[in-house]
């Protein structure tokens, strides 16, 4: 490599595809390697915020050690101008740590944060679609299943309107909690509209689980027959991916 530049891009580029094939120490001996660098090129901050982006991801997709996320996530939040689409993202990310952490009590200090940030700027419907979308997982993690409902319906209907954000994470999360509710069809409309974006061979992880959900909700719904036939379908993608990365 011709400088420590270099090597922080690749490290932290690297760190989602290393994360997905198993090799998570590997990912994160890369990104220590790049936050220990002490040339002035390496201790650049720009260039030392992408490697806490990968620590943040990593800790919190591989190793589901949320504390540390918190951590890398304020170290992020902590470099952002105040009152900026930056300081508020960084917000949600701390935020959602803190959700996957059990402690909603911080979590929703953060998010409301970065609400009060976005509501000063101008409008940005990636940002509140994803903003939305957290606040709906919380507040269906504390069981208050109609409010989650209706965060998850304003981050669809902001994707829906804009065209600017995928709509996936909504759209199954609230098929989860209309199972919940004990409302089938609606969850099945949406676990059915998430899998339009979710082709098995772009994103198979998550397409697994969708078909997984879906096998539930038909069993919920008094189908058993239909909900063993996803549920079948949903341990094959598993096995084949598992034969991928091993």
């Amino acid at each position: 490599l011709n400088n420590d530049t270099t090597y922080i891009l690749i490290a932290a580029g690297i760190q989602d595809y290393l994360s997905r094939v198993g090799e998570k120490d590997l990912a994160r001996k890369y990104l220590i390697s790049a936050r220990n660098l002490e040339s002035p090129e390496g201790m650049d901050p720009k260039f030392q915020n992408l490697v806490n982006v990968g620590l943040y991801f990593l800790h919190y997709w591989s190793y589901t050690r949320y504390d540390s996320s918190v951590y890398y996530g304020l170290l992020r939040a902590d470099v952002e101008p105040d009152s900026t689409l930056a300081k508020a993202d960084r917000y949600i990310m701390v935020g959602a740590a803190y959700n996957k952490m059990g402690d909603n009590i911080k979590a929703l200090e953060y998010y409301k944060a970065a609400q009060t940030i976005l509501e000063a700027l101008p409008f940005y419907a990636q940002e509140f679609c994803f903003l939305y979308n957290q606040m709906g997982m919380l507040y269906a993690d504390e069981g208050d299943l109609k409010k989650s409902e209706a965060f998850y319906l304003k981050s669809i209907a902001i994707g829906r309107a804009t065209g600017r954000f995928p709509k996936v994470s909504p759209m199954t999360n609230i098929g989860v909690v209309y199972d919940l509710m004990g409302e089938y069809d609606k969850s099945l409309k949406y676990l059915d509209s998430a899998a339009v974006f979710l082709p098995i061979e772009t994103d198979p992880w998550r397409a697994a689980i969708n078909v997984r959900n879906k096998g539930k909700v038909l069993t919920h719904a008094g189908k058993p027959n239909e909900g063993i036939k996803e549920t079948l379908r949903a341990m094959e993608i598993y096995a084949r991916l598992k034969d991928n990365y091993t």
